[in-house]
């Protein structure tokens, strides 16, 4: 009889603490905690504290997928169906953080931490990422690697010296000589540079013309490529 007594009292206690805290997050614009009565549109909350308690909440299941879309006894379906599950999840909390920023709360968006980061991409499904094994599955693993090697094979050029005559201003042409004359020479004098490895300056010279814009770009990309080869 003593157990049972002391077994109901636990329960008062429990039950006392546990409306004291709701009593506490309503008092605090907090009126639902309930995870399946969450709203769909995020406009629908007026309150803040109510949508920095789902924002909570759908962290909350974030991290516990994210734990589950790593565990090795899962099958592949159901690592596909929990990699679904991450991606909606991760779509609905932008959705909150956004709508908490509007409605005057801290804006998560720049300077929450985004776990969201630890997905890689789908290259063909723009703002879906793969998750924990779900990057291991056999058709995802083969489209991500192609992802990779496509970036790894990507020209150095694409990289440093595809913007080469867009960074090149009018003194930087004015070394090859005087705009007014004609082209005689300057080929040759680009030829000469191109076989130095040093700087050099050239003074106006009335017999050469600045070369074009194409030839200026050309000598230069060869110029690094020769750098690199020499480094080599």
């Amino acid at each position: 009889m003593r157990i049972a007594f002391m077994s109901r009292n636990v329960e008062k206690a429990q039950s006392g603490l546990n409306r004291y805290h709701q009593d506490k997050l309503r008092e605090s614009g907090v009126l639902e905690t309930n995870p399946s009565l969450r709203p769909k549109v995020v406009q629908k909350v007026t309150s803040l504290p109510q949508a920095e308690k789902w924002r909570s909440i759908v962290l909350s299941e974030i991290s516990v997928r994210l734990t589950r879309v790593q565990d090795l006894s899962k099958t592949e379906s159901d690592i596909r169906q929990i990699n679904d599950e991450l991606n909606k999840l991760f779509k609905e909390k932008r959705a909150w953080e956004h709508h908490i920023k509007a409605l005057g709360g801290p804006d998560y968006l720049k300077y929450g931490a985004n776990m969201e980061n630890t997905g890689e991409n789908d290259p063909f499904n723009n703002g879906y990422r793969y998750y924990g094994r779900a990057k291991e599955l056999s058709d995802v693993k083969q489209l991500l690697s192609a992802k990779r090697r496509k970036l790894e094979t990507k020209p150095l050029e694409t990289k440093q010296d595809k913007g080469v005559e867009k960074t090149l201003d009018p003194n930087y042409y004015s070394k090859f000589g005087d705009s007014n004359n004609s082209s005689g020479g300057r080929l040759q004098q680009i030829s000469e540079m191109m076989k130095k490895d040093t700087k050099i300056t050239v003074k106006p010279n009335p017999q050469i013309d600045i070369p074009s814009n194409e030839e200026i770009s050309k000598w230069v990309i060869q110029k690094r490529k020769q750098e690199l080869l020499d480094r080599l």
